[in-house]
């Protein structure tokens, strides 16, 4: 009932199974398995989406089936008197759907609460020092300065002016795996998102200076654009030569990629995400290549302008760009620089 990596095969999800993921047991239950395919549309929010089921065909979902699917719950966790989210592991598949479905010959992005047999997990986000997590602790709100260290409290003004070194250090600093959030565990709750929402536009760039209405399952300020717009990253940059270098494993050692990343400077770049694919690769949401930028799976800018080369990660929904949706993230910035638009946000391994 399993291949030889361990992983079910998702036949063996007709009957009723126990598995292990991580330190947990789930038994009694089927898996959950849903996602969304390409239909090949595009617009100012990027590629059309359909909900498919494991097979590839189109279903209708509502927000009891994202309810009840252990993936797409972020129960509140406080440490420490900072508010966070907890992210469970989940498991993905990212690829062509199969003949005689209705996702045929189309992209289409999977996700399931445990392991099967061609679904991965996202080392990045969830594997430390060799070893498996099942969950991530993601800041509820938006980092305010509590003291020269970073917090996650309601009501509280966001830090910004603080450089990407200077807030990694900060968090650090606190100790027992509190650090900057990472471009990989964001595409977590991105990748979640974007298959609940059914679009990449995961906040209508209308509404993005309203925090009232940026909101995703208990993360606040999620994609809002107020005074703090941007967010830095860590687990992602730029070399000297402005080619990507990732972490192998959440904290720890860049390594490269020998891909270029992509440089801006015309709308086609919006839609450069599906242009890279394999390897470290594998734990972001970069889409399989499938031809031209504009005609690739994931719609949104990853990429750096033309004049500048090894420098750090930060994602951003600033009002007044309809194209900065999901996974919309730029490197033109050094360690060392501060700007009033940039601050981050707390997690916890």
């Amino acid at each position: 009932m399993s291949n030889n990596d361990g992983f079910l095969e998702l036949k063996d999800f007709n009957y009723y199974n126990m598995v292990k993921q991580g330190s947990r047991s789930i038994c009694n239950r089927r898996a959950q398995v849903f996602g969304v395919m390409d239909t090949g549309t595009r617009s100012v929010d990027g590629a059309g989406l359909e909900w498919i089921d494991e097979n590839g065909n189109i279903i209708t979902l509502t927000k009891a089936d994202f309810d009840a699917h252990p993936a797409f719950n972020f129960p509140e966790v406080i440490v420490g008197g900072n508010y966070f989210r907890s992210i469970p592991r989940a498991y993905w598949k990212r690829g062509i759907g199969p003949s005689g479905s209705d996702s045929a010959g189309k992209w289409c992005m999977w996700i399931s609460d445990v392991p099967l047999d061609g679904f991965k997990s996202n080392p990045g986000a969830f594997k430390r020092s060799g070893s498996w997590l099942d969950h991530f602790l993601w800041g509820t709100y938006r980092a305010f300065n509590d003291g020269g260290v970073p917090g996650s409290k309601p009501g509280k003004t966001h830090w910004s002016r603080v450089s990407w070194q200077a807030f990694k250090n900060a968090a650090a600093s606190i100790g027992e795996g509190h650090h900057m959030i990472s471009l990989q565990e964001w595409h977590e709750i991105l990748g979640r998102a974007a298959i609940e929402k059914k679009t990449f536009q995961l906040v209508p760039e209308a509404s993005r200076q309203n925090a009232s209405l940026c909101k995703y399952r208990g993360i606040e300020e999620f994609a809002f654009s107020g005074s703090t717009s941007a967010e830095w990253m860590d687990g992602a940059r730029t070399d000297a030569s402005g080619k990507y270098e990732l972490w192998t494993e959440a904290g720890g050692n860049y390594s490269s990629t020998g891909v270029t990343c992509p440089q801006g400077g015309s709308e086609a770049t919006y839609y450069n995400q599906g242009l890279v694919t394999g390897g470290l690769f594998d734990h972001l949401f970069f889409g399989a290549s499938l031809g031209p930028a504009s005609t690739s799976f994931i719609p949104d800018y990853s990429g750096r302008p033309s004049s500048v080369v090894g420098r750090f990660c930060y994602s951003y929904f600033y009002a007044g760009y309809a194209w900065c949706g999901a996974f919309n993230s730029v490197f033109h910035r050094l360690p060392s620089d501060e700007d009033a638009d940039i601050g981050s946000r707390l997690a916890k391994w």
